[in-house]
């Protein structure tokens, strides 16, 4: 090639066959590791195509995607774009955007935005590929596995792991047919594969896999290939998280060596290598001014190739401030922490504007660690850093319940829009959740035989449907305005305050990683406050989360006298709170679990309840937003006493199902117990209903149908009074039930049959066929949206998975999405007969004129007096109003 060159040189230096050799000769040498003259190489040739053919001719494209290509893998990535830029545009014009030559350029910019932390314009480029290829060379080409490779990895990136996985193995799959096992490409599959089980910590299969990758790399490319470099560091790192320090220092120090000699040592790989020793050595505990030097370094390098607001650049810098605790420097730690907290809130208000409800979870889950350790720092030093605690109330005041609020607000913002097209693809998207929830426990062949369509299929339109939904509604598109504390407080009168409940675990900072240790505190703020909200731990949150939280139920469910539980979750309260007479009480954690009006002070012999005015809220957010108008209409929705469907008769087998564990917290006997007290309950509150010039609708028996809950049209009231049932986790058992909004629901009429299978539970039998049990997951799409109340009168409604920061995901989590606005659910089971005393003075109250809070604690103090013991008064909670 050289030789060729230099006669064509002699010869002809301006013609474009000279510039085509100088350009393969460009790429020959990048392949080799010989970049010293490659971008002289490219560039020659760019300006020759450019002189000769013009600036629009596909050979000068081909120049501009291989200098760009060069760029990309040298970190230069600010020059890539512009190059990448103009050959998509030639492409596109001189060949369509069919063809293969533009596809390529269009893989590369998704690419590049993909490693500069542009996801939101990578993702839609790498769908338009993919969808391309699909039609042009088909699911099982090699350019298609290319493509799902980079989608996986940008997921991998945004921490949507259960979306990256099936991506990569699909990837796998393709260049195993297509290029056998003993390929660079099949080996950097399984490198990409292994890169998203450590993320997961799936240490076991990650090391397989990457030793296979490093073998064949090895094998094919050479030892010193980057390649090889790059296994080197993953493996390395790998052997951090899974504490075989000295097997990691000898393979990230290959690693290093090998990057320094073929990329140089202003690389992001040489970086990343850097970094992985600087956090390996402070895991040791050992050569602090190498790991911070390496700190330093790698920091430097990703500033200079990505820019300062990369989210690698952040993370390394996050790593550091952890560094700088360890070693003593809180003012160090302090300054990276709370850049990194700008970077995160900036990321989000980036990213959220995009995409769609369950894409928002799995990023924002992978952001939480940060918010959780910057709280846990704070909390060790707020003594000597009051401040602190103001930026740890500010986190919980915005991030709090997010995932709950954000869901709720883009509904409510594309409901009342007016848009008849967003409504419209709304409706659409709640179709398809409505159809995959249904049928969430069938087998991919039984959903295929039953609804027409594979689920993957279906729940990747339902993916692209909801990301377009949360775009075009515009939530997070210039209106976000942070709120503050001091936000809060100016809400709060004379004698008022708030108490937000944190759950928190130890943080490790040698290890950089949280310990099993929990802990839990409360910021409180009042009317008065000036300075920083106070706050107040309550100790061994592994004691109160176990022991703690058990001695209460076992006190409630036997109706005996509780000394101990006032003393465990109210008392170190209680000497911040002098003078105040009425609390908003945000919960987190065991705090769900406990209405706290049933605290009960053995000192004073009264309950919480009667010794200060306590409202449940979400969070403290509850408190700045805007009082919205009641439907003006007085529609009564009532559901009592479903016809279950008589006995169900069970083998040992069925009765360890996941489906009929369903049955185990509502009834420990071999059907489903009719209620007969609900039937009184609805007929009582129907007729006050009537002689209150309310409409209504009352369903029991065998009306209390699912199919007529679906149908139900936005009421001011929606009462439900029959079986709830919570199911805790469940190991071993069908995948589906890891989420816990299938796992909890109400049952209605004919569930019976369906346990007993005369209707298939798992897809609702026939379509369009219900099966008399609504899961959480169903309800989140009922129509009552600004519904006034809604009550569940059932056993365990208020339960639910506990998510930290997030609240309960179960069914009143659902009703909420749905729209409800005030909701009263239980805690544990109830009694049946007080049950219905409770719900109807509730009723009699609120008609008469009192508030709805007003009205559900008369109510309680009138239960109380006939019955004393907080089981019969306490098990039900009002949230929302």
């Amino acid at each position: 090639m050289e030789a060729i060159i230099a006669e064509q040189k002699q010869n002809i230096p301006t013609q474009t066959s000279y510039a085509t050799s100088l350009n393969n000769l460009a790429i020959l040498y990048h392949g080799a590791g010989r970049n010293a003259d490659v971008e002289r190489l490219h560039l020659q040739a760019i300006a020759i195509y450019k002189t000769n053919l013009g600036d629009s001719d596909l050979d000068y494209a081909l120049c501009l995607n291989s200098l760009g290509s060069f760029y990309y893998g040298m970190g230069r990535h600010s020059e890539t774009e512009p190059l990448f830029l103009e050959a998509l545009k030639i492409r596109k014009e001189k060949l369509g955007e069919t063809n293969a030559w533009y596809l390529v350029s269009l893989n590369n910019l998704a690419s590049l935005y993909k490693v500069m932390g542009r996801y939101a314009e990578a993702e839609p480029l790498y769908k338009q590929t993919l969808q391309i290829k699909k039609s042009n060379v088909g699911e099982k080409s090699q350019s298609y596995a290319v493509t799902i490779n980079n989608l996986a990895q940008l997921y991998e990136f945004m921490g949507r792991f259960e979306e990256a996985e099936p991506l990569y193995k699909q990837s796998l799959k393709i260049r195993k047919e297509n290029l056998g096992e003993d390929n660079p490409s099949y080996a950097l599959s399984l490198s990409n594969l292994a890169q998203l089980y450590s993320s997961m910590e799936r240490y076991e299969e990650a090391e397989s896999l990457h030793k296979q990758a490093l073998k064949i790399f090895a094998e094919k490319q050479g030892e010193t290939h980057p390649n090889c470099a790059m296994s080197l560091n993953h493996l390395g790192k790998l052997y951090i998280s899974m504490g075989r320090y000295v097997e990691a220092e000898r393979l990230l120090h290959q690693a290093l060596k090998i990057y320094q000699e073929k990329l140089g040592a202003d690389h992001p790989n040489y970086a990343s290598t850097l970094f992985g020793i600087a956090k390996l050595y402070q895991r040791m505990d050992t050569l602090a001014e190498v790991a911070l030097s390496y700190y330093e370094k790698s920091i430097a390098i990703n500033e200079k190739v990505y820019g300062s607001s990369h989210p690698k650049t952040s993370t390394m810098k996050s790593s550091k401030a952890k560094f700088h605790y360890k070693q003593g420097d809180l003012t160090a730690s302090l300054s990276l922490l709370e850049a990194r907290l700008d970077f995160l809130e900036n990321h989000i208000q980036k990213y959220f504007n995009y995409l769609g409800e369950s894409e928002r979870e799995s990023f924002y889950i992978n952001l939480k660690d940060d918010f959780e350790q910057y709280t846990e720092l704070a909390f060790r030093e707020y003594k000597t850093h009051p401040e602190l605690l103001t930026t740890v109330y500010n986190l919980q005041l915005r991030y709090k319940a997010l995932l709950l609020n954000t869901t709720n607000q883009i509904k409510q913002r594309i409901i009342s829009s007016g848009d008849r097209q967003l409504i419209a693809l709304y409706d659409e998207v709640q179709a398809l959740k409505q159809l995959l929830g249904n049928a969430a426990a069938l087998s991919d062949t039984e959903f295929l035989v039953q609804r027409g369509a594979k689920r993957d299929s279906l729940q990747q339109l339902l993916a692209d449907k909801d990301q377009q939904l949360t775009q075009l509604s515009g939530f997070y598109a210039n209106e976000i305005k942070l709120p503050k504390w001091q936000d809060v407080r100016d809400k709060l009168v004379k004698q008022e305050a708030v108490v937000e409940i944190i759950r928190y675990r130890d943080y490790d900072y040698r290890r950089q990683e949280f310990t099993q240790m929990v802990r839990y505190a409360a910021l409180i703020i009042n009317a008065k406050t000036k300075e920083h909200p106070e706050v107040v731990f309550f100790g061994d949150g592994e004691f109160l989360e176990s022991k703690a939280i058990t001695f209460y139920r076992n006190c409630i469910h036997a109706q005996i006298p509780d000394r101990e539980s006032y003393k465990n979750f109210w008392k170190p309260l209680k000497d911040k709170l002098k003078k105040i007479e009425k609390i908003y009480f945000s919960p987190d954690g065991v705090f769900h679990s406990i209405n706290m009006k049933t605290l009960f002070n053995a000192e004073k012999d009264l309950y919480l309840r009667d010794e200060i005015d306590l409202e449940l809220i979400t969070g403290s957010k509850d408190l700045l937003k805007a009082k919205e108008a009641s439907l003006s209409q007085k529609l009564g929705f009532l559901i009592g006493n479903p016809a279950f469907g008589g006995k169900v008769d069970f083998t040992s087998e069925e009765r360890n199902s996941i489906i009929n564990n369903l049955l185990v917290n509502i009834e420990r006997g071999e059907g489903i117990s009719p209620l007969p007290g609900t039937e009184k309950e609805v007929q009582q509150i129907q007729s006050l209903l009537k002689n209150n010039k309310w409409r209504e609708t009352t369903l029991l028996n065998g009306d209390a149908k699912e199919e007529a809950l679906k149908k139900m049209l936005k009421p001011n009231v929606l009462h439900i009074a029959t079986h709830g049932f919570f199911q805790g986790d469940v190991e071993g058992k069908i995948s589906y039930t890891t989420n816990p909004m299938y796992r909890s629901g109400i049952l209605l009429s004919g569930a019976a049959e369906s346990l007993q299978k005369k209707i298939d539970i798992r897809g609702n039998g026939q379509l369009g066929k219900e099966d008399g049990i609504l899961t959480a997951f169903e309800a989140l799409n009922l129509n009552i949206n600004n519904t006034d109340l809604v009550v569940l009168s059932a056993c365990e409604t208020g339960l639910g998975e506990i998510q930290n920061g997030e609240g309960v995901f179960g069914l009143q989590r659902a009703f909420k999405i749905a729209g409800a606005r005030t909701i009263l659910m239980s805690l544990w089971k109830v009694n049946d007969q007080t049950t219905q005393e409770l719900m109807i003075s509730f009723y009699e109250n609120w008609l008469s004129g009192l508030s709805k809070r007003e009205a559900f604690d008369k109510a309680q103090t009138q239960l109380k007096e006939k019955h004393p013991h907080p089981y019969f008064w306490g098990a039900f909670v009002l949230i929302g109003e």
